[in-house]
């Protein structure tokens, strides 16, 4: 199963691929492509990895369209092929990530909410974005905290079925 990016939007500086491992493959091949405008590329990874950055010598990946991407084991594998689903990602442009930090400075200066307010405003406001691993990733934190915030829990709930993420999803149900 692939873990990152996962059905979301992601800021370039926050590119990776990760996956679950897979066991008895000599390598894992990576696969990027987009219809439109048409890419595709692929590279390999070294056994027994399960996380990846894009090759420096890759082509360049564009802000704000939706690349589809999957893991395969390679070598010796069995009968039956080990390949992923397909997941989609996108990177957020320029334009709209200097508007988000400003949103975001907006958010930190309300004085008058307390942390977890703020932390809750800035993950609606990240999915807004369609950035979900990040808004994820606070909602969990504040889940953390306030295991009993129900409230919390179905805005996460929300963020994972948005993602496709069903398997993260049922953990919050």
């Amino acid at each position: 199963m692939l873990i990152y990016p996962f059905n979301s939007s992601i800021t370039s500086n926050k590119l990776r691929f990760e996956w679950e491992g897979i066991e008895g493959v000599e390598g894992v091949d990576v696969f990027l492509k987009t219809p439109s405008p048409a890419y595709r590329y692929s590279f390999q990874v070294d056994p027994g990895k399960n996380k990846a950055l894009l090759p420096k010598d890759a082509p360049a990946l564009l802000p704000d369209i939706r690349y589809y991407w999957k893991v395969k084991g390679s070598g010796k594998v069995p009968m039956e092929p080990l390949s992923s689903k397909l997941c989609w990602f996108s990177i957020l442009g320029q334009e709209k990530a200097g508007t988000l930090k400003v949103e975001m400075n907006r958010i930190d200066s309300m004085g008058d909410l307390d942390e977890n307010s703020r932390d809750f405003l800035k993950a609606i406001l990240l999915t807004s974005y369609g950035l979900h691993h990040q808004a994820a990733s606070i909602l969990k934190r504040m889940l953390q905290q306030s295991p009993e915030d129900q409230g919390t829990k179905e805005v996460l709930l929300g963020v994972f079925m948005k993602m496709k993420n069903f398997e993260e999803a049922a953990r919050y149900r």
